[in-house]
């Protein structure tokens, strides 16, 4: 059923991850482990998840990720078998639970999406983790659980997990509980020394204001929506915003909030009754979309996402086969495999190309303008100028009925897009460029990508002086982006300055050695 994965190319943010990323390009694998994914300004340390994302890419681009993270999958989905054969003591309830886990639709993501590896690999050696802990082998489960944090730090979440199965299944729990804190203590100094910094990096991730405006409720909806995707995962699209504003309701906000309820009151009425499997399997289906509803400010535009539902799977797929009559066990999963595989077998395809995600994305959330913003910069890497234009400006339009919030970061870079059509046009348009460069400026003067078009428009204008101090300002603000250097480039060398013009270009190459304008255009200044 995830076979159409190994047939999806790079979306989303898999360009800036994997396309763009110059140390996994050029393979300088000491980069890859020292150095934070997007640069020190996030908090993304994940070393292991680099490396095998520059090992796939090697192999084989986009396929050689997905048949990792279909790879990692299936080790976990094997795992998750011995873990049920281990807590239910019925291999055939354990099968069930194990199909119903690798089929979920919720786990197409970590599979199609080569930008969610780290959640299939963090997942794998957590599962991994889980059952050395139920076999009383402390030294593995800790070795798993290491790899699991480098893999991705929401891997936090094995350690309760851990515990808790332990528990569930009568073993002692100081000799596990120690060994696994030392591991998470050595990740935690691993990961100072990679920030420099006595927080780890862990505060560098930027605060959604919109979010943090709405708190503490933007975590409680978070939460019961992460619950309520577990047995109703549609619209299936990783485009789900928190639904504060734009025309929500109260019943908007009312039904997360019964679905959190619901599991809190399950969570609770389990603790009397000393029913230890219900607790265990609760505090599985719960305590990931809990720590990422906590931090539901820091998780940028979606943070409603399915990647933050591995663990939430395993414990509803144990819990329905201890629940379910064993005389109808049988034909409940049969009857779940079916629904979740073909769900899954529909949903993979939408992870194919980006065209095709925008577009499932927009017809699940129509009013969402970034989304319109995705689409018209699809349509401008295709030179479909008229096209273009008219994503941006139904992205505008959109952007007064969408999330508080969103409004500002919609309309910006709608105003980019149309400044660059107006500056690729035929004819361009170029003082109308400028003025819409210098407008969008004028309200955010960080955005590199308006420094860019800023700065183009006015070489092309015979502006050098102007062109060249908006590209230098560009590579101020995105001393990683490729173009901000090939454009100084290029500038530099119609001005004759070939010394200079070689620096930029190299530096172009050194963060995008797929660069192949710039490649040229050293080899001219050579």
């Amino acid at each position: 059923m995830h076979a159409p994965a190994l047939l999806g190319f790079f979306v989303y943010d898999d360009q800036l991850l994997i396309a763009q990323n110059a140390p996994l390009q050029r393979g300088d694998l000491w980069a890859l482990i020292t150095e934070p994914l997007f640069g020190l300004q996030q908090s993304y340390w994940r070393p292991l998840t680099a490396l095998f994302l520059w090992l796939g890419n090697a192999f084989g681009g986009a396929l050689g990720i997905h048949l990792i993270a279909l790879l990692a999958h299936l080790v976990c989905t094997w795992q998750v078998f011995r873990i049920g054969s281990t807590l239910l003591l019925d291999q055939r309830a354990a099968l069930g639970a194990a199909l119903l886990f690798s089929l979920h639709p919720v786990q197409v993501e970590g599979v199609a999406w080569c930008a969610a590896l780290g959640d299939a690999l963090w997942l794998a050696f957590g599962c991994s983790c889980l059952l050395a802990a139920l076999r009383s082998r402390t030294k593995s489960a800790a070795l798993f659980f290491g790899l699991a944090l480098l893999a991705k730090e929401n891997a936090i979440v094995v350690l309760p997990l851990a515990l808790a199965v332990r528990w569930q299944a009568g073993l002692p729990l100081r000799t596990l509980l120690g060994a696994m804190l030392a591991v998470a203590g050595g990740f935690y100094m691993l990961r100072m020394a990679v920030f420099g910094e006595l927080t780890a990096g862990l505060c560098r991730a930027q605060i959604d204001p919109t979010v943090a405006s709405q708190w503490p409720f933007a975590p409680l909806e978070m939460f019961g929506r992460e619950l309520q995707l577990l047995l109703w995962p549609w619209p299936m699209s990783p485009f789900r915003v928190l639904g504060y504003g734009g025309g929500s309701t109260m019943v908007h906000h009312a039904f997360p909030a019964l679905w959190a309820l619901a599991w809190l009151v399950a969570f609770a009425a389990s603790i009397p009754c000393k029913r230890r499997f219900l607790m265990c399997a609760l505090l599985m289906i719960g305590v990931q979309p809990l720590l990422a509803a906590l931090h539901c400010d820091r998780l940028g535009a979606y943070p409603i996402a399915d990647r933050y539902l591995g663990s939430s799977v395993l414990g509803l797929a144990l819990l329905l086969a201890h629940l379910v009559p064993a005389r109808a066990r049988s034909a409940t999963f049969a009857l779940l495999t079916l629904i979740c595989g073909t769900a899954t077998w529909l949903q993979t395809p939408v992870w194919r190309n980006q065209q095709q995600l925008i577009e499932h994305g927009i017809k699940a959330a129509p009013r969402e303008p970034m989304l319109r913003v995705m689409a018209g910069n699809f349509a401008l890497e295709q030179q479909d100028f008229v096209r273009a234009r008219t994503r941006y400006d139904e992205a505008l339009a959109l952007a007064d009925l969408a999330v508080p919030g969103c409004e500002h970061r919609a309309i910006i870079s709608a105003q980019v897009g149309i400044g660059w059509c107006e500056l690729r046009g035929e004819p361009p348009q170029l003082a109308a460029a400028i003025l819409t460069f210098e407008r969008v400026l004028n309200t955010d003067p960080m955005d590199a990508t308006a420094w860019i078009g800023l700065g183009v428009a006015h070489g092309m204008s015979t502006h050098p002086a102007d062109a060249e101090r908006a590209l230098r300002r560009a590579t101020e603000l995105a001393p990683q982006n490729s173009q901000a250097h090939y454009n100084l480039a290029y500038l530099l060398t119609q001005q004759g300055r070939r010394e200079l013009a070689r620096q930029s270009a190299e530096a172009a190459l050194l963060c995008s050695p797929g660069n192949e304008s710039a490649r040229q255009l050293l080899q001219q200044l050579k």
